[in-house]
């Protein structure tokens, strides 16, 4: 029963509305607290435990997406908690993936490699080390470190080809082959590397999209549409990049990083293009969804 909702809500967090989900698990977590103080086995205890700790995370996750930064360090804490005394390795390193993002969030890009690494030696053949992988490469990029970045991008591609195929590739502690091309887009368009960071996108456009009518993973579609628009910006495009950076704001759902794109996208236009109506128009929306959020 424990495992089950666990993975429904990981499943869950893609395309779920987030302060519906965090309802959601604050009481599951409540819950299983509970649990934890009564008498069990102690099997039963580190299951506890284990569900208790993926609950955290992705608690986290939410909490961070609504803006709660204060909340989501505090899950993290609990999770690393409770990772810890289970003695889980792939969950205590997505502990240390967590604040290898938020490092990133934060341009703090150092610190994004220390946690990348330092979660990638505890649980190297896992999903969270492809993701700490990936991480480390974003952080590299963003120090405009080609050759690190790339290495670390094949690090990932490795581990990842080691990996099972994922049966439920939405569960957003899984990773799945599709979500490498996501971050390396990322990676290519901080790297300046139009050409790769395009090809990247557009296959990223493809998964998210092939479905008719249904958008399978709308925060890589929003943050995807970003590179693209960077791109965009980088030729000259400017009306492209203002579209792309309005589709990527509309989108209804965002992780906690979502609106740093933007922003991304934003500061670049607003810098060299500081008269353009579109270009105004896009940092009014941008204001405006900042506003909403907090």
């Amino acid at each position: 029963m424990i495992d089950r909702t666990v993975d429904r809500f990981c499943r869950d967090y893609p395309t779920a509305a987030p302060a519906v989900l965090v309802r959601r698990v604050e009481l599951r977590l409540h819950y299983l607290a509970k649990l934890l103080k009564g008498k069990v086995t102690l099997a039963q205890h580190r299951h506890l435990l284990v569900g208790s700790g993926w609950l955290a995370t992705l608690m986290a996750c939410l909490q961070f997406d609504l803006g709660d930064r204060d909340g989501a360090e505090a899950s993290q804490a609990a999770a690393y908690t409770f990772a810890h005394e289970a003695e889980h390795e792939e969950l205590l390193a997505w502990t240390h993936e967590l604040l290898a993002w938020w490092a990133l969030v934060d341009h703090r890009y150092d610190e994004v490699i220390e946690h990348a690494r330092t979660g990638l030696a505890i649980a190297p053949h896992t999903s969270a080390g492809v993701q700490l992988a990936v991480q480390e490469a974003k952080g590299w990029s963003r120090l405009g470190d080609a050759t690190r970045a790339d290495e670390a991008l094949r690090m990932a591609g490795t581990v990842l080809s080691r990996l099972p195929r994922p049966e439920h590739p939405e569960h957003h502690f899984v990773f799945d082959a599709s979500k490498l091309s996501f971050y390396a887009a990322t990676c290519y368009t901080w790297l300046g590397d139009r050409q790769h960071a395009r090809d990247q996108a557009e296959q990223v456009i493809h998964q998210c999209l092939e479905i008719p009518g249904q958008v399978r993973w709308p925060i890589r579609l929003a943050e995807t549409r970003i590179d693209l628009g960077l791109v965009a910006a980088g030729e000259g495009e400017i009306d492209e990049a203002c579209e792309l950076g309005r589709q990527a704001l509309a989108s209804e759902r965002k992780s906690g990083s979502t609106l740093g794109r933007v922003a991304e996208l934003d500061a670049v236009l607003m810098r060299g293009h500081p008269d353009v109506a579109e270009v105004v128009d896009l940092h009014e929306q941008l204001q405006a969804a900042r506003r909403a959020l907090t």
